[in-house]
């Protein structure tokens, strides 16, 4: 049987490290608030999307995925208003990916939930077997996320358990893809390759700590940030070390491909950047007192770092000098999303903040009713996002018609 929970209401809203593989191969008000519904009546259908001319690009992945910029066209400039909250119980550091008309998001509370994107009606539910603070990866028609107790799911995009695979420890990243494979990193210190159609295990790689960042694809290699103090870069279809590089500190943060080179930040307050091929390091910084802990966000030569401790902080990818900075009390413990011209920054202040991109000017802010600790989605003219009071938000632009 399918485990899933639907809405009964149709209308409502040196290397020591080792390689295990197997055969392979805003000035907003409110329009709507709806609770989560839960039940066992039967599936609510799925709405179909609209034609693809209808919708701007999706946002199925943490980041987009693959290189993990975090940059995207999906959302029209300007200030944006409030299309629906959802609530839920407890906090939420979970990520959202849009897709299709729908909004798949997780949380404390160890389900995931499909949210119709125009509504906020919770669609279905799948009873998970931990916390799911991950984004989900829809890709060919399927979801793919890992939960606190250490299982990795694939899902149908109508909630049903296609397969699933158990990991060893808790999996609080979110997924990635290389052709037909899905990789992911665990807290038993491993990474892990996946056949995306069955489920069987490709190959393993074990380091020396956990892995807590999503891996990032660049050039037929999957860049793995690890709680060692190691980047590695890993062959996706042997799971053979290409290179390493230390780091001062452990790395929560993701790699970001930034043009033929990666970057990357780590606790003891570095960033640096390395080539992808040889792993020839070009620039390394230094902030004291900072801490880098979650992703970056990349687009036109400009890299966004958020520091958990400090400020949030543009750097030149190319050279490593900061451009602008944006101070904090509270710090920044999410990745920023860019779009356009434009860097929507989610603060532990609670507020969402919209900037330049080019010099770090505030546009406008939004005060959400917690601290903002879990990323981003944009896709398909809106912007969607938790807070820790247990709030998902759906905003859009000003001038959008009331669906």
């Amino acid at each position: 049987m399918p485990n899933i929970e639907t809405s009964p209401d149709a209308n409502g809203p040196a290397r020591s490290s080792g390689l295990h593989r197997v055969a392979r191969r805003t000035m907003l008000a409110p329009l709507a608030a709806l609770g989560l519904l839960a039940g066992c009546a039967e599936r609510s259908k799925v709405p179909a999307p609209p034609g693809a001319g209808a919708r701007s690009p999706s946002w199925p992945a943490f980041q987009l995925g693959g290189e993990l910029r975090g940059a995207t066209s999906g959302l029209a400039p300007g200030a944006l208003r409030v299309r629906w909250e959802l609530r839920s119980e407890g906090g939420s550091r979970s990520a959202p990916a849009i897709s299709g008309g729908m909004v798949y998001v997780g949380g404390a509370d160890e389900s995931l939930r499909a949210v119709e994107l125009s509504t906020g009606r919770v669609v279905w539910r799948h009873k998970t077997e931990g916390a799911v603070s991950a984004a989900p990866l829809v890709r060919d028609g399927r979801l793919f996320f890992g939960d606190s107790g250490g299982v990795f799911w694939c899902l149908s995009l109508e909630g049903r358990v296609l397969w699933s695979f158990r990991a060893e420890g808790e999996i609080k990243a979110s997924a990635n893809a290389s052709g037909g494979d899905v990789l992911f990193g665990s807290y038993d210190n491993s990474l892990y390759c996946l056949d995306a159609s069955s489920g069987r295990l490709e190959w393993k790689f074990t380091t020396q700590a956990q892995v807590h960042a999503t891996p990032a694809v660049v050039e037929g290699l999957t860049f793995c940030g690890g709680c060692d103090k190691t980047l590695r870069a890993i062959d996706v279809s042997t799971g053979e070390e290409r290179w390493q590089a230390k780091m001062s500190g452990p790395i929560p943060t993701a790699p970001v491909g930034v043009g033929g080179a990666v970057a990357v930040g780590s606790l003891g307050g570095e960033l640096a950047c390395f080539e992808v091929s040889s792993g020839k390091e070009l620039w390394r910084a230094s902030f004291p007192g900072e801490e880098f802990y979650a992703a970056f966000a990349f687009s036109g030569g400009r890299l966004l770092a958020p520091g958990r401790s400090k400020a949030l902080y543009c750097v030149d990818a190319a050279t490593g000098r900061t451009l602008w900075t944006l101070s904090s009390r509270s710090g920044f413990e999410a990745p920023c999303a860019i779009c356009g011209d434009m860097a929507y920054v989610p603060g532990k202040d609670a507020k969402l903040r919209a900037l330049e991109l080019a010099t770090g000017n505030e546009l406008w802010t939004f005060e959400a009713g917690g601290a903002l600790e879990g990323p981003l989605a944009i896709g398909e003219g809106a912007l969607v996002f938790c807070d820790l009071s247990g709030t998902l938000y759906c905003l859009e632009p000003q001038g959008a018609a009331v669906p």
